[in-house]
């Protein structure tokens, strides 16, 4: 059983497949892929050709206070007119409209930051600033505007962290986003300090995830990577699920087929390629309450750097446990879909969540605070580049055919 009580984190944080399988499905999903990569090309070019004396030409821009200030190059005015609408290129709010205080994490395509207004230094929130070029050259244009799309149009969660505002300058695309004052970190960090958690604790943090991803499903949102690192928890106990790299617009009762996520985290479904629905969420909530009480994954996969090695055998049930959290976990992890719980209102109806009224729990009725001890740190204090945490990484699915079979 691969064993995580070192706290350290998994070889393989997000992953997707980029194996060459000549199965019918996959010659569809390739054909798909061209056809795609067709139709980038051509919008590029008509882009181009709405503005033919601007096709070569480039603009030297002065870098802002949010970055090291040095002469950066990028081409105009495709390189605004590929990420509208959902990065507008005038906004009334704009990075000179903060101080940024600490890195919170490091992503695919650029940097997070704490930062606060600068005419409220008090009010902290996050900014993600991604690098339009390193974006355009891992193709993952569509990936980026369908993130800021799903979270700038989701109506407001006490569980989800919120998008405020998203712009772009000609270099790099912004995006302001909900930061809890005095936060005491990602789950991940919490866990390594505190250790394994209480039942109490994970009964109220599971139920909370609980309710955030089941407002996902009912807005027609799949999240695709529920793990330790992209839960947030505010000074009170209270968690906020953020990044949305891997979230993609379903409708109930859809389904989808493209290898990603965060390889531990991953079910059955979506390792041996078959499509799968919303229900996939509900098995890495699973992995996620398992590892906060035992310190272990469930399944023996510390060490996978591929989907084709993930085992899904010898499971034992959690020592020391109770027989609800041993049933819950049981049913939560089961391999099968047919015997596994992959709804809400079967999740909600357990026992293990009997003393938790859910409406009372979405008023932030209970807190975890008391059972998460006093090992909290506020993770947006100005003391430079925080390097050990890494929540808000960016997670994406690119390279090869896989990101673009996720847009049909």
């Amino acid at each position: 059983m691969g064993n995580v009580s070192t706290r350290k984190r998994p070889p393989s944080r997000n992953y997707e497949c980029d194996d060459d399988d000549d199965g019918p499905a996959r010659k569809r999903l390739k054909l798909e892929n061209e056809y795609q990569k067709l139709a980038f090309k051509s919008r590029l070019e008509k882009l181009r050709k709405c503005r033919p004396h601007l096709k070569r030409q480039t603009v030297k821009v002065e870098g802002t206070h949010c970055t090291e200030r040095k002469n950066e190059t990028s081409a105009v005015p495709w390189f605004e007119l590929l990420f509208l609408p959902e990065f507008p290129t005038r906004s009334v709010i704009n990075e000179s409209s903060f101080v940024l205080e600490s890195q919170l994490g490091r992503g695919s395509f650029g940097v997070v930051y704490c930062a606060s207004a600068i005419h409220d230094s008090e009010r902290k929130f996050a900014i993600k600033m991604q690098d339009k070029r390193e974006i355009i050259s891992k193709r993952a244009v569509l990936q980026v505007k369908r993130e800021a799309s799903i979270q700038r149009l989701l109506p407001t969660h006490p569980f989800i962290a919120r998008t405020y505002s998203t712009w772009q300058s000609r270099t790099h695309l912004y995006s302001l986003l909900q930061y809890p004052n005095g936060s005491t970190g990602d789950l991940f960090s919490v866990w390594r300090l505190r250790g394994s958690l209480s039942e109490a604790a994970i009964r109220i943090i599971g139920a909370e995830l609980a309710s955030a991803l089941d407002f996902l499903h009912r807005n027609d949102v799949i999240y695709r990577d529920v793990k330790l690192e992209n839960v947030v928890l505010d000074q009170s106990g209270h968690t906020l699920l953020i990044d949305f790299g891997l979230a993609k617009k379903l409708r109930q009762g859809a389904s989808t087929g493209t290898i990603c996520g965060t390889l531990q985290y991953m079910s059955p479904d979506v390792a041996s390629g078959n499509t799968y629905g919303h229900y996939v969420d509900w098995w890495s909530l699973g992995v996620l309450m398992h590892i906060l009480l035992t310190g272990i994954y469930p399944y023996p996969n510390s060490e996978a750097t591929h989907h084709d090695n993930l085992k899904f055998i010898d499971y034992s049930t959690p020592l020391g446990c109770s027989p609800e959290f041993a049933n819950l976990m049981d049913r939560m992890l089961a391999v099968s879909p047919a015997h596994r719980l992959c709804s809400f209102t079967v999740l909600h109806a357990h026992p293990f969540f009997r003393s938790i009224n859910f409406a009372k729990l979405e008023q932030k009725g209970y807190s975890a605070e008391k059972e998460l001890g006093s090992t909290e740190y506020d993770t947006c204090q100005n003391e430079g580049e925080l390097e050990r945490d890494e929540h808000f990484k960016e997670n994406y699915e690119f390279d090869h055919f896989d990101y673009f079979n996720d847009q049909f």
